[in-house]
């Protein structure tokens, strides 16, 4: 990637408040230059693993649909699940009420529309404790690959869903383990479908981009984990064999 000028990285840097540049002034010992290459990396490395987050996310919420909308007759009542009173409920009626206000004066209220709407929290939320009766009934089944248990699941899923936050609100990914993270987003795909896990892998960018650091940033060391995972660097070695 081109090197901008002095003046044109002096120009940008009074617009970059200073806890958000100080990061990366110290990664790049001082240098402006390498410190703004560094920003707009860290910004191409978010921008990838949104992605990928982003189809986890709709494969997501759309398995856990499926099996809740089974679960409650959704087809048979006539009645959304989510509208249904849920075992240990406590935030889905408040979540979902939001969305329907916001599409209501948007003129979009639909069950398609309401399901979309509602965020990855919403989803990941329904794995919490609070929900231990739904998921021996029925939440389980969305995830045939896991351990089967709860917490342990919702565990995997809430680390991806900080990860979103972060990304969300462009925060700095100096300090992230973002192979790891790349790994845990499709950890939860393959507890769900392996199908999918691989499809997912086989196509993120997020390594590739990585890679491209200018700077070299060591990421933080990764606690032991108890399952095994198929590695996505390992997938993605086979790519570029092919």
């Amino acid at each position: 990637m081109a090197r901008v000028s002095d003046d044109d990285a002096a120009t940008v840097w009074t617009l970059l408040s200073e806890p958000r540049t100080a990061p990366y002034l110290e990664k790049a010992d001082g240098d402006r230059q390498d410190a703004l290459a560094l920003y707009e990396w860290s910004a191409r490395t978010a921008a990838a693993a949104f992605e990928d987050v982003g189809h986890l996310e709709v494969l997501l919420r759309n398995a856990l649909d499926s099996r809740l909308r089974l679960r409650f007759h959704e087809d048979s009542r006539r009645i959304p699940w989510f509208l249904m009173p849920l075992p240990g409920d406590v935030h889905v009626a408040a979540s979902v009420q939001s969305v329907r206000e916001r599409l209501r004066e948007e003129g979009r209220e639909s069950r398609d529309q309401i399901v979309a709407g509602l965020s990855f929290g919403f989803w990941s939320g329904l794995l919490d404790e609070a929900y231990e009766e739904l998921w021996r009934e029925c939440l389980h089944e969305v995830f045939p690959n896991s351990s089967g248990r709860r917490a342990q699941v919702f565990s995997v899923l809430d680390g991806v869903r900080r990860l979103r936050n972060r990304l969300a609100h462009h925060d700095s990914l100096l300090g992230v383990d973002i192979p790891a993270e790349a790994e845990r987003i499709v950890e939860v795909a393959r507890y769900i479908d392996r199908g999918a896990a691989d499809w997912l892998a086989g196509r993120s960018r997020v390594l590739e981009v990585y890679r491209q650091r200018p700077v070299d940033v060591e990421p933080p060391a990764a606690p032991p984990r108890r399952e095994r995972r198929a590695p996505l660097r390992a997938v993605l070695r086979l790519r570029r064999r092919r």
